[in-house]
This record gives structure tokens, sequence and C-alpha cells, in this order.
């Protein structure tokens, strides 16, 4: 029905037969979009309005406030997902259909995907960028893993993708993923940022600097590091910090282009966080620098700058990602990290750390348990980090026992 709606507003077939207000592409946009985004409840009509007004232009927003309410009881109330009454906006339920898992088959040498009847949209994204299609179903198998890691992706982040599409996976099938891993990148050809130097000592110095490491992929001689490309810039400015200039060599940007670029993407977020600033950017300033970008970069700057606000939307509610795999028994597990805490002893276990993207067996002895945000956490001294560290119980894989 939502297909239809949005079919014939394109065609203007359903708007003229009806003799609804004429409105512009970018009001119909932008209201559906928070008719999309808000959760069933009251709103201030006022809020709605604020909200819609900075993606329109000024000619645009002539009698907002009266489209708006039109087109909510003359569309969306008849359909039953909001109505608006004198002094609010009553959101009635979801616009689109809550999304279901899929279904994930394990077989030996090859997993199978059925997607739902209303999948998980943005995972299934990720997961279309590397698995196979096969008669309407998805394959991940070594060749499918070898593709996500040729685009940058791992084990983890393609067990975070199949674990957000299909609901937790169990530790054998990351065990599974990490061989397709490791069989992929036993022979690789990748582009590479290199840092050089002509004294070995500075290397040496920056390889045991704890806050440079995480940004270093790997030595590859006494004069030459690699660096993670997406570290790269937060690599200069801490040398820079420490009194080490970087003279970097890199490939010449059309300078227009990557100020429009990176203003185009501030003008976006900048609009998805209207509710929260004083001055509301009008829709004419991103036109203006879209105008400078193609057709491709605007729809991925648009994609980054939703991904930007939906993961801020997410830390405003409290969210807190699940991990992707399964403990073996989180009942026992957190028996085990209680009774180890009441009785003041240790205990070894294998935890999944998503900064490291493994799991790493530690021995820990236990400080505290709480829980924040639904989530339990236990803080502990920890031998592998000579340091107190904290834990997520549900991301402790097993329990073995000490020693």
């Amino acid at each position: 029905m939502w297909s239809g709606l949005e079919q014939d507003r394109a065609a203007d077939r359903w708007w003229r037969r009806f003799r609804l207000p004429e409105l512009s592409p970018a009001l119909w946009s932008a209201l559906t979009r928070w008719l999309l985004l808000l959760a069933p409840g009251d709103f201030a009509p006022e809020s709605l309005i604020d909200a819609l007004r900075p993606y329109l232009t000024p000619g645009e927003a002539i009698n907002l406030a009266e489209q708006t309410r039109f087109v909510i009881e003359s569309v969306f109330a008849p359909l039953g997902w909001a109505r608006w009454t004198s002094d609010r906006v009553t959101i009635l339920r979801a616009v689109l259909p809550a999304d279901q898992p899929s279904l994930l088959h394990f077989s030996q040498d090859r997993w199978t995907i059925t997607p739902a009847a209303a999948p998980r949209l943005a995972p299934l994204v990720e997961l279309l960028a590397w698995a196979a299609d096969e008669n309407g179903r998805w394959i991940v198998d070594a060749a499918a893993i070898r593709r996500c890691v040729a685009q940058g992706g791992s084990a983890v982040s393609a067990a975070h993708s199949l674990a957000a599409l299909c609901d937790s996976l169990p530790i054998s099938a990351y065990d599974q993923l990490q061989a397709w891993e490791r069989a992929a990148r036993a022979l690789m050809l990748r582009p590479m940022l290199v840092l050089t130097a002509a004294d070995p000592a500075l290397l040496d110095r920056v390889c045991a600097d704890r806050g440079l490491r995480s940004l270093i992929d790997q030595p590859l001689s006494r004069h030459h590091l690699a660096v993670r490309p997406d570290q790269a810039d937060r690599l200069v400015r801490k040398l820079a910090r420490r009194g080490h200039t970087v003279t970097a060599k890199s490939a010449a940007v059309p300078a227009d282009l990557s100020a429009a670029a990176y203003h185009y993407l501030a003008v976006r977020i900048m609009q998805g966080l209207s509710g929260f600033t004083a001055l509301p950017i009008p829709a004419s300033v991103r036109h203006a620098l879209a105008a400078h970008l193609t057709a491709d970069e605007t729809g991925a700057l648009d994609r980054l700058a939703q991904g930007a606000l939906d993961r801020v939307a997410a830390a405003l509610q409290g969210y807190c990602e699940a991990p992707p795999l399964m403990p073996a028994n989180p009942g026992a597990i957190s028996a085990a990290v209680e009774q180890a805490y009441a009785a003041g002893s240790a205990l070894t276990i294998d935890y999944f750390s998503p900064a490291r993207g493994a799991i790493t067996t530690r021995c820990i002895e236990p400080i505290r348990l709480y829980e924040r945000g639904g989530v339990r956490y236990v803080e502990a001294w920890c031998g592998a980090e000579d340091d107190s560290r904290t834990f997520r119980l549900d991301r402790i894989m097993r329990v073995l026992p000490v020693g």
C-alpha cells in the first residue's frame, strides 16, 4: 500500500483525483521521513513544523503548517497512521511494518540466508555488497568473505551484518567466518599508506607509543610503517602534538569539490539536528552546494549523514548495541561471574572484543557488578592488561577453569 501511494504521488494521479493541495517534493520527502522516524505518541504541532522547515526553501515553506495539517488529516489519518488535532499531532502506529529477522541455514562450506518478508534493510544492504544471490536467497561462503575482505571488511564486520539481519550467531559460526577470513588474507594485493623515517629510532618510538600503536597497521621495514588509511589524519595530528611534523604526499583532489563535499555533509547533518540548533539551515544552501557535486556523490554523502544521525539518535535513546555472537551458556556465565565476585576469586574468560575484532582469553578478578541501559557489566582486574577493565557479560563467550 505504501509503495502504491509513493508511485501515485510521483505521478500525481492520486493527488489530482482527490484534489489534494499542491506539495513540493521536498515537503513530501521531509514529512514522510519524519513520520517514519517518530515513534507512536503525541507531539506538539509546532515541533513538527520546526523540524520540516529547514528542508524547504522560503517559497516552499509558505503555508507550511496548513499544508502539513491537511496532508496528515487527508492522507495519513484515513490510513490509521497519524492524526492532527487542535493542540497535538498523534502518531498512531509505525508507518512501515516492523522488520523481521531473516532465516540463516548453516552447512559445512556455505550458509544460505532466506530474507524475511520485511527484512532489516540496513544490514541487508551491507550484506548485498559481498554475498552472492542464488534464486532470491543469499549465499555466504569463502568466496563471499573474500569479497567482504577485498572491500575492507572482516569476520567481525560480516558477523555484525549477519547478526543484525538474522539475530545473534553461535560461536562456531564466528570461528568459520574467521577461518574464511584467514584464507582470504593469505595472499592479498591492496593499496597502502606508508609512514617513512630516515631515523629508524623514530619509528621505534612511534610503535612504542600506546597512543599511536592502534593507528599503525604493521611494520614493513626499519624505515617504513604501514598506516591504517582511515586513521591517517589522526596519526598526523597526534604526531604534531608530540612535536613531529609529517610531510604528506597525496593525490591531488580538486579543492572546490572537496570543500563542497565537506560542506554539503555538514549541512545535511545540521539539518538533521534542526531540533537542537538555534539557527536552522535553509534548503537553498544544500541545493547550492549540490550543484558542485554529482548525483552519486550527493547520494553517498546523504547516506553518510543519515548514518551519523542514526547513531546520534540511538545514543540519545540509550541504545546499546548487542554483540553479534551468542555466548555458549549465558545463564552459567552470569552465575560463574557472580560466584567469583561473591568469593573474591579469579576466573578465566573468553571475551569478544569488538575493538580487536577477536575473542581473547583473559584472567579477571571481579571488583563490582552493575547494570546500565539494560546491559550487565562486571568491572574487574584484568591480568592481560595489568589494569582494571569493564566487561559486558553478554560478550563473555565462555568461562574456563583458572589456569
